[in-house]
């Protein structure tokens, strides 16, 4: 059974796709970006950036009783490739601090991102 997601602190895509889409026991997340959910600040520098936009999956993932241990995979879109050292800095202290293993990634570098960003995220989660 296919279930769409949709979370209501995170901004309304004006696109044509779903935030999330629940799949049986497979959860897959579109693209998140850095914006504070709480509070709708945008932090400054790519660290920062990188770190809220996992602190975003995550929250999303709590509201289907999802962790970040049930991710297996990530699609990591960057403005600037030369910040892949930074942000893969961030991306290891997160996942090791929340889980014991890594999963599988992409990093890709994009021309241009929508609204001009700097780091979007997808992840695809499962439940076993």
């Amino acid at each position: 059974m296919k279930k769409i997601i949709f979370t209501k602190k995170y901004p309304i895509s004006l696109d044509t796709y779903s935030q999330e889409i629940l799949l049986k026991n497979i959860f897959f997340i579109s693209g998140k970006i850095f914006i504070n959910l709480i509070n709708d600040i945008i932090p400054l520098g790519i660290n920062k950036k990188n770190f809220q936009v996992l602190k975003n999956i995550k929250y999303i993932l709590k509201k289907i009783k999802f962790f970040i241990k049930n991710i297996i995979k990530t699609i990591i879109f960057l403005k600037n490739l030369d910040n892949y050292d930074k942000i893969n800095i961030i991306y290891q202290n997160y996942f090791l601090k929340n889980t014991i293993n890594y999963l599988t990634k992409i990093c890709l570098e994009v021309f241009k991102l929508p609204k001009n960003i700097e780091i979007k995220i997808e992840a695809i989660a499962i439940k076993i």
